[in-house]
């Protein structure tokens, strides 16, 4: 039986926690398939006063083998995420999905969500950006668990994006809400089954194989109002929002907030040096080196996994050549960046493109 996460990853000491509120899409996927809904609180080890309790956060283990549990009772013939996001209401996400639905307008919901998305699955990273006319939502992960997790997880933050457009005034002159947004979503790996399903789903068009998973929709659309909209609902729950973010940051692994400031480097082949890292984290050089070694992790290592996922995208999504990747990503020795490439990817680079070819 195919597994969600790799073992290895299962059982290593990960940072990442996530709400307790993911529970009930599993119940619901259960109950549908008649299966035993208390199995699921015995094989991801919950007490009862953790599941009464909307405050508790979940190890990735116990996330992992909910995610596991929904598996089993899936219809083989429809994508994972699909089926989870028809379990999956917008309030699931808690005092983020209430604050974001209870904003004045889409651009408002966006702006709430790329702040506090980090509160329900900090293993994705959500960014934003403005070019022209339009509006880029990059969805990236943080950490590789393994396909088809990873996948999926992708696929089911978009397609969550895309129920909340939903709660937007209706559109005028009877246009589906695809055509006043002008939307457009784009998934790095390939399609598992039908991309109808995809499409019927979100209203806009998927395409898969692409060089980024992100979000494309035309700027004008953050002006749309939010029928659920209330002003005082959404400042009380971002008030509450901002200040488990900050305790939530206070946490943090160091190497989480350093991939999170390198990831958003303008060029991968010129990070900032370790002093202006360590200025950003509030701490001397020492104690970085220090505080990354104690998780597992350097500086050096960081930077390299970095690069070689914008080499993995580049390779996939473009036919440019290994030399002309090599060089955009500073190395100036095309075996220098085939054996970083291999030692991160456990592949090279020419084995990863011959594997793309039908």
């Amino acid at each position: 039986m195919t597994t969600f996460l790799r073992s290895s990853i299962i059982r290593s000491s990960s940072p990442f926690t996530f709400p307790i509120q993911y529970v009930e899409m599993v119940e619901a996927l259960v109950r549908l398939r008649g299966g035993d809904v208390q199995q699921i609180y015995v094989r991801a080890q919950l007490e009862q006063h953790e599941l009464d309790n909307p405050e508790t956060r979940i190890s990735l283990s116990q996330f992992a083998e909910l995610m596991q549990i929904a598996k089993e009772h899936m219809n083989c013939a429809e994508p994972a995420s699909i089926q989870m996001l028809r379990h999956m209401p917008v309030t699931i996400h808690g005092m983020l999905g209430m604050a974001s639905i209870s904003a004045d307008t889409l651009g408002d919901a966006l702006d709430i969500t790329l702040r506090y998305f980090s509160l329900i699955l900090p293993c994705i990273e959500l960014t934003r950006e403005n070019r022209g006319n339009k509006v880029f939502i990059h969805v990236r992960n943080l950490a590789s668990f393994g396909s088809p997790f990873d996948e999926t997880m992708i696929e089911v933050v978009i397609g969550n994006f895309f129920k909340m457009v939903r709660f937007s005034e209706t559109p005028v002159n009877g246009k589906e809400i695809s055509e006043i947004l002008g939307s457009e979503v784009h998934f790095r790996h390939a399609c598992v089954g039908d991309a109808d399903v995809y499409q019927r789903f979100c209203h806009t068009s998927i395409k898969f194989l692409c060089l980024d998973n992100q979000m494309i929709f035309a700027r004008e659309v953050l002006s749309r109002p939010l029928v659920t909209r209330n002003r005082s609902t959404r400042m009380a729950l971002e008030t509450m929002l901002e200040t488990k973010l900050q305790l939530m940051q206070k946490h943090d692994e160091v190497a989480v907030r350093v991939r999170r400031l390198l990831s958003g480097s303008a060029a991968l082949s010129h990070f900032p040096d370790p002093q202006q890292i360590a200025d950003a984290m509030a701490m001397s050089t020492r104690t970085l080196s220090r505080r990354l070694s104690e998780e597992g992790h350097s500086l050096s290592k960081l930077m390299e996994e970095l690069r070689m996922e914008r080499a993995e995208m580049l390779l996939i999504g473009t036919q440019l050549s290994l030399f002309n990747i090599a060089k955009q990503l500073g190395y100036s020795d095309l075996s220098a960046f085939s054996r970083a490439f291999k030692r991160v990817k456990k592949q090279s680079p020419s084995e990863l493109r011959a594997s793309l070819k039908p």
